[in-house]
Order: C-alpha cells, then sequence, then structure tokens
C-alpha cells in the first residue's frame, strides 16, 4: 500500500490501466467501477430504457433491480426446473425465442 495509488481518475494507476486497456483492446475511453452492482446500474442507466424488454436466462437480484428500475421488464427465461438447485440440469439457462414469444 505504500507504493500505490488509488486507481480513480487523477491518478497515476488510472492512466496505466487506461493505456493497457487501449493497448490490448482499443478502446480509447474507459470507466472503472468499484464492483460489478455499479458496472450494471451504470449499464442499465446507460442502455434500458422504460418499456424494453430484457430477455436472460438469469442473473442476481441486483441486476433485475436495475432493469426494473430503469423501466425495463426482465423476462427470466430458463430451462424447466432451471431454478430448482436439487435438479441436475448440465446447464440450467437455456432459452429459445419461442419462450421469449411467450411472455
Amino acid at each position: 500500500m505504500m507504493q500505490s495509488d488509488d486507481a480513480y481518475a487523477g491518478g497515476e494507476s488510472f492512466y496505466k490501466l487506461a493505456d493497457a486497456v487501449q493497448e490490448i483492446f482499443g478502446y480509447k475511453y474507459l470507466l472503472p467501477v468499484h464492483q460489478g452492482r455499479a458496472a450494471e446500474h451504470l449499464l442499465a442507466k446507460t442502455f434500458v430504457k422504460p418499456g424494453h424488454i430484457v430477455p436472460m436466462n438469469y442473473h442476481f437480484t441486483t441486476t433485475k433491480a436495475h432493469f426494473d428500475l430503469a423501466g425495463g421488464k426482465v423476462l427470466e427465461l430458463y430451462t424447466p426446473g432451471g431454478a430448482e438447485g436439487h435438479e441436475h440440469f448440465p446447464f440450467k439457462g437455456t432459452w429459445t425465442w419461442d419462450a421469449c414469444r411467450r411472455h
């Protein structure tokens, strides 16, 4: 900690991170966040508008809350039994466009 600085905008670490992101991914702009919930909040505020339908195979409750607060309607689409913890399915998040149309 004695040799580090904060990686917030304006700190030396931020510019190192921004340079690395641009070099590796080619992105000119970067907005670091402290955790996933903050990132999903920003994504919801940016991309989800009132009346949007957001199909998902299942997600954290905070993700649903952020999309709901932004005015979207989340469709939780997963295989039958996918929400059952005791059921064995190799992948529980499978959904089809037909399932999406039924909602």
